[in-house]
């Protein structure tokens, strides 16, 4: 008991970090994709949402990775909590599951013809970014 009298700041910021951790491997281990948007999909797809509408905005970038760390929390506590009410086996059962993939997903007509025309779109964007850098290391 005198150690945690002596140490309690560092037990409980060791905690939290802890749970921080756990948090981040249950997503790096659960599926990202499912057809029924189960887990942490949703979770990621407004991440990307938002990260995608911040451009160059740092604030905007920080805040929207902060939602998704509070969505991903939101669903592993929600997943508790339908555990303990009996709603679900494990309470890990809504965001570790086998996935549902849309078999029929096909690529929109115009972004396929797209693709078929720029075959090497990888190479176009490295050019993109490399003209990018010399024009603003000119500017400076």
């Amino acid at each position: 008991m005198n150690f945690l009298k002596n140490h309690w700041f560092g037990f409980i910021l060791s905690l939290f970090v802890l749970f921080f951790i756990l948090i981040f491997v249950l997503v790096l281990i659960s599926p990202q994709r499912d057809a029924q948007s189960r887990g942490f999909t949703a979770c990621t797809d407004g991440f990307v949402e938002q990260a995608g509408a911040c451009g160059n905005g740092y604030g905007c970038l920080i805040g929207s990775v902060i939602g998704h760390g509070t969505c991903t929390v939101k669903v592993v506590c929600f997943g508790v909590k339908n555990w303990l009410s009996g709603k679900q086996e494990t309470p890990w059962a809504n965001y570790l599951f086998n996935p549902q993939y849309l078999e029929n997903e096909e690529l929109d007509e115009n972004l396929q013809d797209f693709y078929n025309e720029n075959p090497n779109l990888t190479e176009q964007m490295n050019v993109f970014r490399k003209n990018s850098k010399e024009l603003e290391s000119d500017e400076e």
